[in-house]
């Protein structure tokens, strides 16, 4: 499935940020429709406030930074849906 959304974002010029550790993070904790677990409000954010500053952003300025959201230890995923440092 993302495989197939990245692809459509390619085919539109849609710009694609990819955060493996904040998409599994939200993958294994939260299902559609639901809250965004507090833990991870400031990484969400962090990735919003990219996405607006790009599209605010104007034609030959300098490439902004991507963030590095930082995701909490008990929140960290392997693909396997594991947690990666279990305490």
């Amino acid at each position: 499935m993302a495989m197939r959304i990245r692809e459509e974002a390619k085919r539109f010029g849609i710009h694609v940020f990819e955060a493996p550790p904040l998409s599994r993070a939200l993958y294994y904790t939260t299902e559609i429709d639901q809250t965004v677990p507090e833990k991870l409000y400031r990484a969400v954010a962090e990735v919003i406030a990219y996405v607006f500053a790009i599209e605010a952003q104007r034609p030959g300025s300098e490439e902004l930074l991507k963030p590095d959201p930082q995701i909490p230890t008990d929140m960290q995923f392997d693909t396997s849906g594991r947690i990666k440092n279990p305490v």
